[in-house]
């Protein structure tokens, strides 16, 4: 089992030892394993789904080559974002499971990271809490820097995220990724919209045919929303999926930038809705967040602004960077009358 060759980053190939690698888990396009090369702590990542492993090894390439080239770029990303060695396994290294099916398997290496689930990091953290706002804050910094480099993840939910002891955040699979450029796509990305985790806006098709270059800035608001309160900001419906979604938009009016939405005709929506003081709870949550209307407000046109307005009409969300400059600014605190005297 020893001589499996890898080409690394700095584009030297050579031997690993695959002995030491032991089976962590499968996912839905690839199995995982971890060990050791060079003495430096591991994950293995075996592609299963059916592709070219030479259109994987490009499309990586690529994700690198661009993410590198944003300046400020979060150290996070070269740290475990991005495969430090690839190559092809042969089915027989990887034991009786895999041999009927292919004879070889691309592989990425990835450094290990020590840490946890953003799920779990932020489990019993209050709504607007410093840990949680640090980490939206993070989060929709690493957005940015996939939209401006024009890569699509398709997958932003709280398990593609990984934080470590003193609290940065990794992003994982990002070698599934689409690729895009001007809103049209280079690589379509490799996972299926996923349901039942965020509630889908029509441009999540499972099959990837209609699937948007835009889809990203729909989960980048949904996830810092989640991140921030600690719950979903479709709380108020009793079911969630494309069809209540597109009763809730065509019953919103969106002449105030309000959350929950403001009903013009609450008719067809009216089955749908909670009525155990869910409303009541997100609005006192909405206080605990933001300081004051105003920063609410800016929060408030982001959901809107992309749940509902953007619903329909995916180029129409708005970009991360936006996204990101309003959060920041909606979460920023008001001086008390101390600190303006000494400022």
């Amino acid at each position: 089992m020893e001589g499996l060759q890898a080409r690394f980053l700095d584009g030297t190939s050579r031997d690993i030892d695959f002995t030491g690698f032991t089976y962590l888990c499968s996912g839905g396009t690839s199995t995982i394993y971890t060990g050791e090369i060079d003495s430096t702590p591991c994950v293995m990542k075996i592609i299963t789904t059916a592709c070219d492993y030479r259109d994987i090894f490009r499309r990586v390439r690529v994700i690198r080559e661009r993410l590198l080239a944003q300046k400020n770029l979060p150290a996070s990303f070269a740290r475990r974002s991005v495969p430090i060695a690839q190559g092809l396994i042969e089915s027989t290294m990887l034991g009786p499971s895999f041999s009927d099916l292919k004879e070889t398997y691309p592989f990425l290496a990835f450094n290990f990271i020590e840490g946890e689930s953003l799920a779990r990091y932020l489990e019993g953290s209050p709504p607007g809490s410093g840990k949680r706002t640090r980490a939206c804050k993070s989060l929709l910094g690493i957005c940015v820097c996939l939209e401006r480099a024009g890569i699509v993840h398709y997958d932003l939910y709280p398990d593609n995220f990984l934080v470590d002891a003193n609290g940065r955040i990794y992003l994982i699979d990002l070698e599934s990724a689409g690729v895009s450029s001007g809103g049209q796509w280079t690589w379509k990305p490799l996972v299926k919209g996923k349901t039942g985790i965020f509630c889908l806006p029509p441009d999540a098709d499972p099959c990837l045919e209609a699937c948007s270059p835009y889809f990203d800035r729909w989960n980048a608001v949904y996830l810092a929303f989640w991140v921030l309160f600690g719950y979903h900001p479709m709380e108020f419906l009793t079911r969630c999926d494309t069809e209540v979604l597109e009763l809730l938009v065509a019953s919103t009016s969106t002449s105030q930038p309000v959350w929950p939405p403001r009903l013009k005709n609450k008719a067809d929506i009216e089955p749908y809705l909670v009525k155990d003081g869910v409303l009541d709870q997100m609005a006192s949550d909405s206080g605990r967040v933001f300081q004051g209307a105003t920063n609410a407000s800016r929060f408030n046109e982001l959901l809107v602004g992309t749940f509902i307005k953007g619903f329909h009409h995916p180029e129409k969300r708005p970009m991360i960077s936006i996204v990101k400059t309003k959060v920041n600014l909606a979460l920023k605190k008001k001086k008390t009358k101390r600190q303006r005297r000494t400022s």
